[in-house]
């Protein structure tokens, strides 16, 4: 989803460019209209990692234990592979800038 209004752990995550892990006792009320808009139950702990490409975060991966409601376990390999991610997107846009540059 596109928000119009980064509010909380969002932004956060886009200022410091940094991944969050909470855990969830009462949502605050960004956190409630996010987990209502995408039809989502109560989590006691979520997850958000930025995509980060040129320096700048592009998206942000959500994730939450909402339906078994167990902890989260050792993200670690997850975050790698955000990481990843960001690196992926980043080489497909300047090879593609690359393609589209002309050299005389």
């Amino acid at each position: 989803i596109r928000m119009r209004e980064l509010e909380g752990d969002f932004a956060r995550v886009v200022e410091e460019k940094i991944a969050v892990r909470s855990q969830v006792s009462r949502p605050p009320s960004w956190l409630h209209r996010f987990l209502r808009h995408i039809g989502r139950f109560q989590p006691t702990e979520y997850v958000l990692f930025p995509i980060i490409v040129q320096n700048k975060v592009v998206s942000i991966f959500y994730g939450d234990n909402a339906v078994e409601q167990a902890p989260l376990r050792d993200l670690t390999y997850l975050e790698i592979f955000m990481n990843q991610a960001g690196f992926a997107l980043e080489n497909a846009l300047l090879n593609k800038r690359l393609d589209q540059a002309t050299f005389q």
